[in-house]
């Protein structure tokens, strides 16, 4: 990671990296210099900080930088090679991660250590393998470049980005149930009421199996029992709540 100049500290959930060098300052890129710190503990930052390119994140208030010496950061091939603070999130991604409904079920969880499990599991939908060193714009082949602009102006990078944080959640879900009883049935039952819908769907879950229960309002329903992972049963129930299914 370390070279004869700037390197680079890439987030641990999406990939991106937080420190980019162009010719001409650019707002397609420049949100990524905006982050966050993920401490050993689990806790997140309630600051925003700036990555300084050497290994550091430093505070910055009102244009000024309140401390040389700043945090140590690190991503995934600096862990275990010195002592450092905390990896980092970009601030977008902590807020688009704040903002899914999910978000509740990081309570009491150490988010240190369950990004650095996802990383593990997730390698492939980083945005560059971890190593590389200082990312220069002019650099970056052109299938990858709309992967490091702005999601608020780039709507296919937002949907990289939310994507991405679906299956940290579905992750997260797969993590908590593996600490428990792996034969617990887990029951949820949702409805579908509108102008042209009046439908129930209920599903019975555990790691490796699922029935569902579904038809309308009032009837017996039609039932359908299949052995499935838990992961593809998270994604199974959430394109039900995509489609307006409310749990009650």
């Amino acid at each position: 990671m370390r070279g004869g100049g700037s390197f680079t500290v890439y987030d641990m959930l999406i990939g991106n990296p937080s420190f980019v060098v162009e010719k001409e300052k650019s707002k397609k890129y420049d949100w990524m210099n905006k982050i966050r710190v993920v401490y050993k503990d689990g806790k997140i930052s309630s600051k925003t900080w700036f990555y300084n390119g050497d290994g550091k994140v430093i505070f910055k208030e009102g244009g000024i930088f309140t401390s040389e010496e700043g945090e140590d950061v690190a991503d995934i091939l600096s862990d275990g090679v010195y002592d450092y603070d905390g990896y980092i999130i970009l601030d977008k991604t902590y807020k688009i991660l704040k903002k899914h409904k999910s978000f509740s079920f990081l309570k009491n969880k150490n988010m240190f250590d369950l990004l650095k499990k996802f990383y593990q599991k997730n390698r492939k939908n980083m945005f560059y393998d971890f190593g590389e060193q200082t990312i220069y714009i002019d650099g970056i082949e052109e299938d990858k470049i709309w992967q490091l602009e702005n999601p608020d102006k780039n709507k296919r990078n937002k949907e990289r980005i939310e994507k991405i944080i679906d299956n940290f959640f579905i992750f997260v879900c797969k993590n908590k149930n593996e600490t428990k009883n792996k034969n617990k049935i887990i029951t949820k039952y949702y409805e579908l009421k509108n102008d042209k819908s009046n439908k129930f769907w209920k599903i019975s879950y555990r790691d490796g199996y699922y029935k569902i229960t579904y038809g309308k309002i009032g009837s017996k329903g039609k039932t359908i029992e299949k052995e499935e992972n838990i992961v593809k049963i998270m994604k199974l129930i959430k394109s039900k709540e995509d489609k307006g299914y409310k749990q009650k």
